[in-house]
């Protein structure tokens, strides 16, 4: 076998394996409205006035649903404690929080585990 018989042989096998990889990614593209999954549009705002409320806010976490909570109505110190119990619940969760606005947060919930 000559050097070039060898890099011709290679480039081949390249070639075909980019080939193979595009079509994978062609037939994903291509699935039907039926195959793919419904996605919920919609998130929840929440204004919550006590604790009790923060607790039904994780609950919808844990569900896996997102949630825009809007502290505004609240004092510094209890929107800074609603945060906070917010953000421990979402390290469990293994989820996120964003600041919107000034007291306006978006809060989604981690992976499934």
């Amino acid at each position: 076998m000559s050097i070039f018989d060898f890099l011709t042989k290679k480039n081949k096998v390249k070639n075909e394996d980019k080939r193979h990889n595009s079509a994978s990614k062609e037939n994903f593209s291509e699935s039907t409205e039926e195959e793919r999954p419904t996605v919920n549009n919609s998130i929840d705002r929440y204004s919550p006035k006590s604790f009790d409320e923060v607790a039904g806010i994780i609950d919808r976490l844990m569900d896996g649903e997102a949630v825009i909570v809007d502290v505004s109505k609240l004092s510094d110190k209890t929107a800074t404690r609603v945060i906070d119990l917010l953000t421990g619940a979402i390290y469990a969760l293994d989820g996120k929080l964003g600041q919107l606005e000034k007291d306006l947060f978006v809060v989604t919930p981690g992976k499934a585990k």
